[in-house]
């Protein structure tokens, strides 16, 4: 276990092996255990390794090590660095390792190949993975990849909060939404007992939506749309006819401003818009769904 100067704790696996045997898979197993690891814990194991020296020296050392004035200063990135070392590498190692790469983990292999010029040990070494030339590239497509999967997550995570809000507050409105508990995408689809419609709730970042969803047969959209008129007097608004010939389903619906990014203190007004003008819809819809459905 080593420490770099980014105050990351490194983990080291070296093999005798030609391959480098199942390395990765233990280094990691290494990692896990060493992720938690504390600065006070850091301190301790130094001044162990160096023969049960004093915790002041080991701190001295550290803090000269990361160009550091105070041990208040340092604080543990939680991250964790792998470095493997093999005489060589397998394939099934090496596009192991190249994998985990991808999914944000930081592995670099490194070929130290010995040889002995008379009475002198010489040590070859060179980079595997990442390449060196690319392994600048590497780290920024990896942080990018990071940073996607975070926004996804957070995003992930506001979704689901704004459904559960919406749903508890429907409760004393409309059932059209007893049967949904949450979603954790931008869109809750909510079941109406016929299986050629539903209704969307949809919010965007900075604007939300209302629709009925017409699943299939563009038959039914052409039936509704000759009525057009009628249907958008009794909703007392425009809506959006979005018939789409290249696709399976049709959408009738209402846009309303403000989405998921409006400052939470404003959701619970959005969401009363969203939930009323379901109502709303579901009212001028349901009898003309049910004839269309028997109707066919």
């Amino acid at each position: 276990m080593c420490l770099d100067k980014s105050a990351n704790v490194v983990v080291v696996e070296l093999k005798r092996t030609e391959d480098g045997g199942h390395m990765e898979l233990q280094a990691i197993r290494y990692a896990a255990m060493v992720a938690s690891m504390t600065l006070d814990r850091l301190i301790s194991a130094h001044a162990k390794y160096l023969n049960d020296i004093s915790r002041e020296l080991a701190t001295s050392e550290i803090l000269e090590f990361l160009d550091s004035d105070s041990i208040e200063d340092i604080q543990l990135s939680g991250y964790v660095r792998i470095l493997l070392i093999s005489s060589d590498f397998s394939t099934e190692l090496t596009t192991t390792v190249m994998w985990l790469n991808k999914q944000g983990l930081d592995i670099t292999c490194l070929r130290f190949i010995p040889y002995k010029l008379e009475d002198q040990l010489l040590i070859d070494i060179s980079q595997i993975i990442p390449l060196p030339e690319t392994a600048d590239y590497e780290v920024k497509i990896r942080e990018q990849d990071l940073e996607v999967k975070k926004n996804k997550k957070i995003k992930t995570d506001i979704h689901l909060k704004f459904w559960t809000q919406l749903i508890e507050r429907s409760k004393n409105q409309t059932d059209l939404l007893s049967s949904r508990t949450r979603s954790n995408d931008q869109t809750l689809n909510i079941a109406i007992g016929r299986s050629e419609f539903s209704y969307l709730l949809k919010t965007k970042k900075s604007e939300s939506s209302v629709a009925l969803l017409i699943k299939g047969d563009k038959s039914i959209f052409d039936l509704l749309i000759k009525d057009k008129e009628a249907i958008e007097a009794e909703v007392g608004e425009k809506l959006i006819w979005n018939y789409a010939p290249n696709k399976k389903n049709s959408l009738i619906y209402y846009e309303i401003e403000g989405g998921w990014s409006n400052p939470i203190s404003e959701w619970p007004e959005l969401q009363d818009k969203l939930i009323n003008f379901l109502v709303k819809l579901n009212s001028v819809f349901i009898q003309k769904i049910q004839n269309i459905t028997k109707s066919n």
